[in-house]
């Protein structure tokens, strides 16, 4: 070894792992007793003001779950939210704030049994983090230098974090042999269970050769043994393997089945890896209400390799209308066969690689992309739209933004100016201008800048059963825009409904908001092509998303006002259109974004851009209020990273 290899080598560290508040047992195996629960990572040296890399392990039977590490110092916390082990195994590599006191681990955010241990810790030097960064992302670590030299602290470590965390997807196979690790029932995978489901599958296009084919090959693999196998009726190809419709061809198919068991169709060429049955027996007991289970899957190819993994969220109706899930094995409960997905039907996902698609490659046989329109009938009078928008001089901007709505095709809107102040004789003269037309109210506000307080109060006076909040600063040039959004926003299980964005330069800028990303919160696929599919094609099909911008977000008046509208006080600048979106999930509404139109943004034009870390106090609000959130938004895979906006491998 060089002399430079010792110098940049890992320190490895000491370590206890103490159950610290909700959480029974000695490991590695534990019962949540509280959401969350934490442990206490106790080290035999002092890790603070340093980089570590933390390898941890979780069981390979539950639905994977992004741990949190939690550094306590003297006055404050702080919480980075880790990747999940989809795998088994995965590590992670951060900064320990100088002045930490305390390190907490929390795996799970929910009650009952786990497994967890962490298996190693090391320190790393600088010079070891710059090593790491080169050989990872060379324009990051080039920043990182930059910033060393010029005594950059923060800058540093925000580029050597983005430069060490993420792995691209064309990599899949080298993360996924990196992170995989074989089932161990005696130890962290022995997770307690009362009773163990039946589970039949259903092989599609077998032929002649039933026990042949890689599926079969690989189901006699399997480590659980409550399971049989069956050949589909001809009439089911791998286009298509709903389960109940081969059920629907066949009952003989449920022959010696119970209510409880499960029923599974998949094509003869896919795989199934070792742990597959047991994850879905395990879920099956820990879900009692959920009718059915998906997960991922990815391909193998002629030389050995895996790649292509689809990973999938929570269910999505509007997708489901699209054919999206026609080719996901689906394992339903035999007493939900019959039933539609729906309220309190809704399938679940596992969130972890389940199948590993053959020759087939999962063909799917979808619907149109452009999902037809729900709620609009032609004989149904459309209702008044409230259009409002908030301004402050720069009439030109506002002209413009107004100009386009008026090319609207829907045939009845009221446009409501909120002024906060303007003071720009141009402006004055332009807003005077727009009274003169029945279709405009203005309404001024000199007081100090409170998007919240703004857009409540255009909301106040608004006639319309519609509202739309829309900055000045988008430009609606597609006269379709507002009939899009309330195709979705009429409809009585969805909340807020938002817009594709583009940037001025055509680049897409908004499709939907996670928690987490980068952050607190952060737009996915920024900077794509608007026609480039994203993940699973989602950025070309509306779909439901965990948060919409504020920037052009439609929502019905009555459902606005029974959450209180924005929240004026603890947000009244940034997130308060995430925020409202979240408390529209928490009482059971889904947002939308709509993805077959666009619309374009030239974001914070009027009041320019915000500063890194800009308003503390509503940060500290949004990170208290949505931390569980912030740790696993449902629409978005917890084997991505939350580094980067382009969807990486955690």
């Amino acid at each position: 070894m060089s002399g430079f290899a010792r110098f940049v080598g890992p320190e490895p560290v000491s370590f206890e792992l103490i159950p610290y508040r909700g959480v029974d047992g000695d490991g590695p195996v534990y019962r949540a007793t509280e959401r969350p629960c934490w442990f206490t990572l106790k080290t035999d040296v002092p890790v603070s003001g340093g980089w570590v890399r933390i390898f941890y392990d979780s069981s390979l039977l539950e639905t994977p779950e992004r741990p949190v590490v939690r550094f306590e110092g003297r006055h404050d916390s702080t919480d980075h939210v880790l990747p999940a082990a989809t795998f088994g195994r995965q590590s992670w590599i951060g900064f320990v704030p100088e002045g930490t006191t305390a390190v907490r681990v929390s795996p799970r955010s929910q009650v009952g049994w786990f497994g967890f241990r962490v298996a190693h810790i090391e320190r790393l030097s600088l010079a070891r983090m710059l090593a790491l960064a080169a050989s990872r992302n060379v324009g990051r670590t080039a920043l990182a230098v930059l910033t060393t030299a010029l005594m950059m602290r923060t800058a540093q470590r925000i580029n050597l974090r983005v430069a060490v965390t993420g792995t691209p997807l064309s990599r899949y196979d080298e993360w996924r042999k990196a992170n995989l690790r074989p089932i161990d029932p005696n130890g962290i995978d022995a997770i307690p269970t009362t009773r163990q489901p039946h589970i039949r599958v259903v092989v599609v296009n077998s032929g002649d050769a039933l026990a042949e084919g890689p599926l079969v090959q690989s189901l006699q693999q399997q480590r659980y043994l409550h399971h049989s196998i069956v050949q589909a009726p001809p009439s089911i190809d791998d286009a298509d393997i709903d389960v109940r419709q081969a059920v629907a061809a066949d009952p003989e198919l449920l022959k010696g089945l119970r209510s409880d068991d499960l029923i599974v169709a998949v094509p003869s060429d896919w795989c199934v890896p070792p742990t597959t049955l047991f994850a879905v027996a395990n879920a099956a007991e820990t879900e009692p209400d959920s009718p059915a289970f998906y997960g991922d899957d990815d391909e193998l190819s002629e030389d050995g390799r895996h790649h292509s993994p689809r990973f999938r969220t929570a269910y999505d109706p509007l997708l489901a209308s699209t054919g999206f899930y026609n080719s996901i094995p689906m394992f339903w409960r035999v007493a939900c066969l019959t039933a539609k997905p729906g309220a309190g039907q809704t399938p679940k996902p596992l969130s972890r690689i389940l199948f590993t698609r053959g020759g087939s490659g999962g063909r799917v046989k979808r619907a149109a992309r452009s999902s037809p329109p729900r709620g609009l009938g032609e004989a149904r009078r459309l209702p008044l739209v409230s259009i409002i928008i908030p301004t402050r001089n720069n009439h030109r901007l506002l002209a413009r933004c107004i100009d386009a709505v008026k090319a609207s095709d829907w045939p009845e809107f009221e446009v409501i100016v909120v002024d906060n102040g303007s003071d720009e004789k141009a402006s004055l003269t332009y807003l005077r201008s727009l009274e003169s037309d029945r279709c405009f109210k203005i309404v001024r506000d000199d007081g100090p800048f409170n998007f919240s307080r703004l857009c409540n109060m255009g909301a106040y006076i608004a006639a319309g059963a519609l509202l739309v909040f829309l900055n000045n600063d988008v430009i609606a040039d597609d006269p379709l825009w507002i009939r899009s959004m309330a195709h979705h926003a009429l409809q009585p299980d969805i909340g807020a409904v938002g817009m594709k964005l583009l940037f001025g330069n055509g680049r897409l800028q908004h499709i939907g908001a996670v928690a987490g990303l980068t952050g607190l919160v952060g737009h996915i696929d920024v900077g794509l092509e608007p026609s480039q599919a994203g993940l699973l094609e989602r950025n070309l099909l509306d779909h439901r998303v965990g948060a919409v911008t504020g920037a052009c977000l439609m929502i019905r008046r009555s459902l606005f006002w029974s959450q209180n509208g924005f929240n004026e006080e603890a947000y009244p600048i940034e997130y308060n259109d995430i925020d409202l979106c979240y408390r529209l999930a928490e009482r059971g509404f889904s947002n939308v974004v709509v993805a077959r139109r666009h619309l374009t943004h030239l974001e914070s034009y009027t009041r320019g851009k915000t500063a890194v870390n800009a308003y503390p106090l509503e940060r500290r609000a949004f990170a208290r209020d949505w931390n569980d959130m912030i740790r696993s938004d449902p629409y978005f895979h917890p084997a991505l990273s939350l580094a980067t906006h382009i969807p990486q491998l955690g």
